[in-house]
């Protein structure tokens, strides 16, 4: 990678794959969080389809609003509590 001109040294090269392992960490990190937090919260009245179909609107108006998600927070709000989210994403700017 460094001799095909992608990089500029070694180092840099380094600091990329590390940067790269710490986001796909932080990803699976999340990820296994929210599998948790879902299973400590019990069950819902309501059915997957019914959920999923709730997220994936979530998700189009996060999108339509350039709303992006970086955090568990975003997406604990987004999923969890969408109208704040949603609010804010119509109005481009971070949900609180």
């Amino acid at each position: 990678m460094v001799q095909q001109g992608s990089y500029k040294d070694e180092s840099d090269y380094v600091r990329d794959l590390v940067r790269r392992d710490e986001e796909k960490n932080r990803e699976f990190l999340m990820t296994k969080a929210a599998i948790q937090e879902g299973l400590d919260s019990g069950f819902s009245n309501r059915g997957l389809d019914e959920i999923w179909l709730q997220a994936e609107k979530n998700i189009q108006i996060a999108k339509m609003g350039k709303y992006r998600i970086t955090t568990k927070e975003d997406f604990d709000l987004l999923i969890l509590h969408p109208l704040p989210f949603i609010n804010s994403a119509l109005n481009k700017q971070p949900a609180t």
